[in-house]
């Protein structure tokens, strides 16, 4: 469950934050304190993870968009390290994701974004806006992701993902079934993994 509690409409400032997003989920809670850029989506954020009500641990976010207001960089710092995830857009879709790890002093993650497939010949309308930041591109932003769907984490892909390929060729696929205005009402990744579903 994700709530949200509107605090300030004042945008591009770094005095309090204008939204605090709660995601709670049996014995865990997690507060993220959201500051807003000039047009209104999330450019830091300080993420409070509780259980039982005591901190467990805390992280910061720092996140970056394009000329689009597409979301092209989030830096995670937790612990002293840095995590830096990127996406690569072109023509609206994002093409393209890393992940940087400085305790681990590599990139950790690579991922090819493809919208279309030898079953899926011509690109799916993203008419919806569904973002998928984990599943479907490779960017692990964590329950973060949920501010997306308040409307604040920048614009959707112009096209729905069909295929995620990793960089040891590992290839997720993806299944959409869309309702008769061309809106997504379910998504499968892969044959083992469960379906979503949406209502419009």
């Amino acid at each position: 469950k994700a709530t949200f509690e509107y605090k300030s409409d004042v945008l591009g400032t770094t005095d309090v934050p204008n939204v605090v997003m709660t995601v709670t989920d049996d014995d865990s809670k997690t507060v993220y304190k959201l500051l807003l850029n000039e047009a209104g989506y999330v450019k830091y954020c300080d993420e409070y993870e509780y259980e039982k009500n005591e901190i467990a641990k805390s992280k910061t976010w720092n996140l970056e968009y394009d000329s689009d207001n597409r979301l092209v960089k989030a830096v995670q710092s937790e612990s002293g390290f840095q995590t830096t995830y990127t996406l690569t857009y072109k023509n609206g879709d994002a093409t393209e994701s890393s992940t940087v790890s400085q305790k681990e002093g590599k990139e950790t993650n690579r991922y090819q974004i493809f919208y279309t497939s030898s079953k899926v010949t011509s690109p799916i309308v993203n008419k919806g806006c569904i973002m998928f930041f984990g599943g479907g591109l490779g960017v692990e932003l964590d329950d973060l992701e949920y501010a997306y769907y308040a409307g604040l984490l920048g614009k959707a892909t112009k096209n729905l993902p069909v295929k995620l390929v990793a960089n040891e060729n590992r290839i997720d696929n993806f299944t959409w079934t869309l309702n008769s205005n061309g809106y997504p009402i379910s998504s499968k990744r892969n044959l083992e993994f469960a379906s979503y579903s949406f209502e419009w």
